[in-house]
C-alpha cells in the first residue's frame, strides 16, 4: 500500500499556516503581517452577503478593517470602514489618532472641539495633531478655560435675596473649579471626563436657590458650546457656513 504520509494543514487555518497573498502592493510604510482574523474581517466586507447577515462589527473590528486597507491600498473598503467609526461612540482621542494614522482630516472638526472640552490633554495626543493646528488649538483651550472662570467666578456672586450661597460655598466652588482646570492633571493619567460634566457633576446638589439651580446648568452648558465654537472658529476657519441669498448667490462668510 502507498503511505499518504502526514495530512497537510490548509493554507489560512491558522496564523502559522497562511494564505500567502503574493500579488498584494502594500502601501508605504511598513506593516506587520496580516492576521488570519484580519483577513477574516476584511472579506466579511468585501462580500456583500456576509455584510448583511452579519452587519455587527465592534469599533476595534472596523479599525482593523480600516488598516487592512489602508496596506492593501482598497479605497472601496477604506470609505466603508470609515463610514462605519464615523458612527460609532469612539472617544475623541481615539478620533483623533485614526484621523492621523490613517489620513482622515475630515473628523478634525468635530474632534477637536470635544477635545478642547476634556480635562485633561496628555503628551501622546499632543503629539498627534497637525503642526499647523496646535498654536490656535491651544488658543482657544486656553481662552475657553479662562471664560469658564469668568463665568463661574459671577455666577457664584448671586445676588437674589432667596439664594442659600454663603461666602464659604462660594470660595468652596472656586476652589473646584480651580482643581478641576489645574493643568498638573495632565502630566498623569488620561482624563477623558470634560471640565463642564466634571463641574456640573459637582454642583448637582447645591444649596436651595431656583435661580441658582438652573443658573448653574445654563452656565455650563453655554460655556462648553463657546469653548467648541471658539476651537472651530480658530482651527478651521474656511468651515464657516457661508451666506446664501434666494436665489443661492453666495454672499460671503
Amino acid at each position: 500500500m502507498l503511505s499518504l504520509g502526514s495530512e497537510k494543514r490548509l493554507e489560512g487555518s491558522s496564523d502559522s499556516v497562511p494564505i500567502v497573498l503574493t500579488d498584494v502592493h502594500l502601501a508605504d510604510g511598513d506593516y506587520p503581517e496580516i492576521t488570519a482574523k484580519e483577513f477574516e474581517l476584511a472579506l466579511s466586507v468585501m462580500y456583500p452577503e456576509v455584510l448583511i447577515k452579519n452587519p455587527h462589527k465592534s469599533s476595534a473590528e472596523w479599525c482593523k478593517v480600516l488598516d487592512v486597507a489602508q496596506r492593501w491600498q482598497s479605497p472601496l473598503l477604506r470609505d466603508t470602514a470609515i463610514t462605519h467609526l464615523a458612527k460609532s461612540d469612539l472617544h475623541a482621542s481615539m478620533r483623533l489618532a485614526i484621523s492621523t494614522k490613517y489620513d482622515v482630516p475630515e473628523w478634525l472638526p468635530d474632534v477637536l472641539p470635544e477635545l478642547c472640552l476634556q480635562r485633561s490633554f496628555p503628551s501622546e495626543d499632543i503629539a498627534l495633531l497637525p503642526p499647523s493646528l496646535l498654536v490656535p488649538f491651544f488658543s482657544a483651550r486656553e481662552e475657553f478655560r479662562n471664560d469658564l472662570v469668568s463665568r463661574v467666578s459671577k455666577h457664584a456672586m448671586c445676588s437674589k435675596t432667596s439664594c442659600a450661597w454663603s461666602a464659604t460655598e462660594r470660595g468652596r466652588i472656586c476652589g473646584h473649579l480651580r482643581k478641576s482646570l489645574s493643568y498638573t492633571s495632565d502630566l498623569g493619567r488620561q482624563d477623558h471626563s470634560s471640565i463642564t460634566e466634571a463641574f456640573q457633576g459637582f454642583l448637582r446638589n447645591p444649596p436651595s436657590c431656583h435661580y441658582c439651580t438652573l443658573g448653574c446648568q445654563d452656565m455650563l452648558s453655554a460655556c462648553a458650546d463657546f469653548g467648541r465654537s471658539l476651537v472651530r472658529e480658530r482651527c478651521f476657519p474656511k468651515n464657516k457656513k457661508r451666506k446664501r441669498n434666494s436665489s443661492g448667490r453666495d454672499l460671503g462668510p
